[in-house]
């Protein structure tokens, strides 16, 4: 799906050279409605309904120009992700994430098994979005793809991603108990209910400092990119690399690498993304790709993950006074610069921010 000319094209766009258009394949005309069944709560498992609830639209912001929110990010709101749950014998169970209505369509094009599940899209992108949109794509449904695994992980359902050329499916690996976690339940839902990106009133967000433990922060990254190993390949866990910058209280982050420790000030991080006045921010988050990994076998999940780490980060920092913002689009260049990145082994490729409501 995404492929190192995809790759190579965004970081051209970024050092201003001509935009490499990317092109999207839906396979939602495979999905067709199946008049013959009605859905019957009673007929499913439990599981399947709360899987497909995450999709739901469950949140209404009237402070921002991007207003619909669901449990995971959308660039502006858009949410173009579609969830199929495999019903067996080519019936797929989704969900209309405006009316609640639960739909059974037919698929004969894939091949899956009961509990399995389908992730296609509508491409909704806008035209300024033609160069990156499928990692936009990617990235989204690697921050939807954490919330599925993790509900299924308190039901007893263990999940495996198959990425085979158009298609997107997660294999279902193990099925226990089936008995929900009601207390992880409850607590992983209140999260997705608080998830949220800050404020897009002004330019420059207002924000205010929330205090954060940066081993705290760093140990829970580096034990999120350990498991990668149990959704993904395990290959992928050394394609990901993540530097954390913890703000003092003055505007001053300091980060820790595996040979660097050092000081960035707020103002040098305004350049690379402009729209943030990071003196308010608490952290900062930047995902590196590892150049030993990239090919075309593994860009795919690779940016998936980068979404599913940034996804756990965003929940777990949840709360009604802090926003999580995620960021793709920013300066390459100056962050390669100002991180001393070794550019010849790594590219910055993704961005979590986190702050405080004033």
């Amino acid at each position: 799906m995404y492929t190192i000319r995809d790759y190579i094209g965004e970081l051209s766009t970024n050092y201003g050279l001509p935009d490499e258009k990317q092109c999207l394949k839906s396979g939602l005309m495979n999905f067709q409605p199946d008049d013959c069944q009605q859905f019957k709560e009673e007929n499913y498992h439990e599981l399947y309904q709360l899987i497909l609830s995450l999709n739901d639209y469950i949140r209404v912001n009237l402070k921002t120009h991007y207003k619909l929110h669901k449990s995971y990010p959308s660039p502006r709101s858009l949410y173009p992700v579609k969830v199929f749950i495999s019903l067996g014998d080519h019936k797929y169970l989704t969900k209309d994430d405006i009316s609640g209505e639960y739909l059974v369509y037919r698929n004969s094009k894939l091949k899956t098994s009961e509990g399995d599940i389908a992730i296609d899209f509508e491409d909704k992108y806008p035209e300024y979005y033609n160069h990156i949109k499928k990692s936009l794509f990617l990235l989204e449904i690697g921050h939807l793809l954490y919330n599925i695994t993790t509900l299924a992980l308190y039901g007893g359902f263990v999940y495996k991603l198959e990425s085979n050329g158009h298609n997107l499916l997660l294999r279902l690996e193990e099925k226990n108990s089936g008995l929900i976690n009601s207390s992880k339940f409850d607590a992983f839902m209140e999260s997705c209910l608080l998830r949220n990106s800050g404020p897009y009133q002004y330019r420059i967000t207002q924000t205010g400092i929330k205090a954060v433990n940066f081993d705290e922060l760093n140990d829970f990254i580096e034990h999120r990119i350990s498991e990668l190993g149990v959704l993904f390949h395990p290959e992928i866990r050394s394609g990901v690399s993540a530097v954390c910058g913890v703000n003092d209280g003055m505007g001053n982050f300091h980060y820790r690498t595996t040979s660097d420790t050092g000081t960035v000030d707020y103002k040098q991080l305004n350049q690379i993304y402009p729209y943030i006045n990071f003196y308010g921010v608490s952290f900062y988050v930047f995902f590196y790709l590892n150049h030993t990994n990239l090919s075309d076998d593994h860009l795919t999940p690779l940016i998936l993950a980068l979404g599913y780490l940034t996804q756990s980060i965003c929940l777990k920092y949840a709360s009604r006074e802090r926003y999580c913002r995620p960021i793709k689009s920013f300066n390459i260049d100056e962050v390669e610069k100002l991180m001393k990145v070794d550019s010849a082994s790594y590219t910055p490729y993704y961005l979590v921010i986190s702050g405080g409501f004033e």
